[in-house]
């Protein structure tokens, strides 16, 4: 959750104003459930669309990240939220926060994104969370 915090804090962003998390789920039970709960509670009041791409890819390790922020930025220039690939709603941990079982995006979603987030979390508290908005003039 600290990661999520100091990263829109930096970017001068607000929860509300976010639209889509590129979780850093791994799928193993502990993690997902803990980072889904550090997203519940940071992002209470507001329901970004959230899904991973680990499932399409497997997990990269060093070189994760990077490919999870070039599908992050895809997804604000395209407007097209990744689905996750593999996730059934009954394949959620009931540990999940029932509101974001449904926000799971399974499916790819055509939506408008200007804000976006992307995790990764690593062994030993290692943890960054990169913020994206749409350019503007």
């Amino acid at each position: 959750r600290r990661a999520m915090e100091l990263a829109l804090r930096e970017a001068r962003v607000e929860p509300h104003e976010v639209d889509y998390i590129n979780a850093h789920a791994t799928g193993t039970p502990v993690g997902d459930v803990a980072e889904v709960r550090a997203i519940d509670e940071l992002f209470s009041g507001c329901t970004p669309f959230l899904s991973s791409t680990k499932g399409a890819t497997g997990h990269l390790l060093g070189a994760a990240g990077a490919l999870e922020a070039a599908y992050t930025v895809q997804a604000i220039r395209t407007g097209c939220i990744p689905g996750t690939t593999g996730l059934t709603l009954e394949s959620v941990d009931p540990a999940c926060s029932p509101r974001y079982a449904t926000l799971l995006a399974a499916e790819r979603v055509e939506t408008s994104v200007s804000v976006a987030i992307s995790n990764s979390f690593a062994f030993g508290g290692h943890n960054a969370t990169l913020v994206f908005r749409r350019y503007s003039n």
